[in-house]
C-alpha cells in the first residue's frame, strides 16, 4: 500500500467505530473482516460482517444520529451514533462512508486520498 497523510486520531476513531459496529451487529461466531487496498490513487478501507439482509431504505437511515432501526438493531445497547460520528469525521477528511449489503455481508467502506 502507498503511504498517505491524514489525521491519525480521526482515522483511529473512524476505524474503531466501524469495527465496533461490525462486531456488535455480526452474527454469532462469524468473522469481521477489515481490508485496506489501493483504488484509483486512493486508499480503500472496508469493514464487513455477516448480516441479515439490510434494505436500501435501512442503509439510508443508519447514518443519521441516534438512528435505532428495530429491524436491524433489536439487540443493540448503543445510542446509534457510531456510524454518524464516523461519517462526520470522514467528511472532515474529504471522504464519506459507503454502506451496502452484498451477498450476506454488511460492508462499510471509505476512500482516503
Amino acid at each position: 500500500l502507498k503511504s498517505f497523510k491524514t489525521d491519525r486520531k480521526k482515522l483511529a476513531t473512524i476505524i474503531h467505530e466501524l469495527t465496533k459496529n461490525a462486531v456488535t451487529f455480526s452474527k454469532n461466531k462469524t468473522a469481521v473482516l477489515l481490508k485496506a487496498s489501493e483504488k484509483d490513487e486512493a486508499l480503500l478501507f472496508e469493514i464487513s460482517n455477516d448480516s441479515p439482509k439490510v434494505s436500501t431504505k435501512q442503509l439510508e437511515t443508519v447514518l443519521k444520529p441516534f438512528s435505532l432501526n428495530e429491524d436491524i438493531m433489536n439487540h443493540s445497547k448503543g445510542l446509534g451514533v457510531g456510524l454518524s460520528l464516523s461519517q462526520a469525521l470522514l467528511k472532515q477528511l474529504g471522504s464519506e462512508i459507503d454502506l451496502k449489503w452484498d451477498k450476506g455481508r454488511f460492508v462499510a467502506s471509505f476512500l482516503l486520498p
